[in-house]
């Protein structure tokens, strides 16, 4: 019965990541819409989905999230997030050498299909913001904090398996090398709400990642 309820837990976190891609696609890639109706689009749907979540958080009875001792610092957090980062780089190239295919982490390559279009602004907002701020509360401060309540002593099992569902949200396919790809950016960002138990870290993690990647395609487009 307890593995039935995770497993409707589960669809219920990849149904959620469906709904958080409404705001970005109604604003940006909807025709038929005043553009001065598209960013109160997003930012109206955007704030409501994550008001949702974070209601939703409210009434799972978690129990009292206990204080770490050692949580990571700023400096840790920041200087995680690009030591996984340029892992990701170098793992991809390596790969792509050896395969001799475009293996390009998800994020980059959405970055790089829309960032350079008319709809910079919204992007930018989306990527940077938004889906830092209401991916982390669905996957770190919802499921994987679900996990933690109720295994408290495997800790591996829940950032690994949250990085998973992380990923595979993003790509939808057991297969992909890319999906493996985005575990390694997941499970960094599940250690970072493991040491810290704080939403604002991951957050933080999340968002920086993007830009860095956003300067990164911008720099080397």
């Amino acid at each position: 019965m307890k593995v039935f309820k995770i497993f409707l837990f589960i669809l219920g976190i990849l149904f959620a990541s469906v709904l958080l891609q409404i705001p970005l696609t109604l604003a940006v890639f909807t025709k038929g819409i005043n553009d001065w109706l598209r960013m109160p689009i997003l930012l109206g749907l955007g704030s409501f989905l994550y008001f949702i979540l974070w209601k939703f958080r409210a009434h799972m009875k978690i129990e009292s999230i206990p204080a770490r001792l050692n949580p990571l610092s700023l400096f840790k957090v920041f200087s995680l997030t690009l030591l996984v980062l340029g892992l990701e780089i170098v793992i991809n190239l390596i790969l792509a050498g050896i395969f001799h295919v475009d293996l390009d982490m998800s994020s980059r390559h959405t970055i790089e299909n829309v960032l350079f279009s008319k709809n910079f602004l919204l992007i930018f907002i989306s990527l940077h913001f938004l889906a830092p701020a209401s991916e982390e509360l669905l996957f770190r401060g919802i499921f994987q904090e679900y996990l933690l309540q109720h295994f408290p002593k495997r800790a591996i099992v829940s950032i690994l398996s949250c990085a998973f569902l992380f990923a595979f949200a993003h790509t939808y396919d057991f297969l992909s090398i890319k999906t493996y790809l985005m575990m390694i950016s997941g499970i960094c960002f599940s250690y970072i709400y493991w040491k810290n138990r704080d939403i604002r870290w991951p957050i933080f993690s999340h968002a920086l990642y993007n830009l860095a990647i956003t300067i990164l395609t911008l720099l080397f487009k």
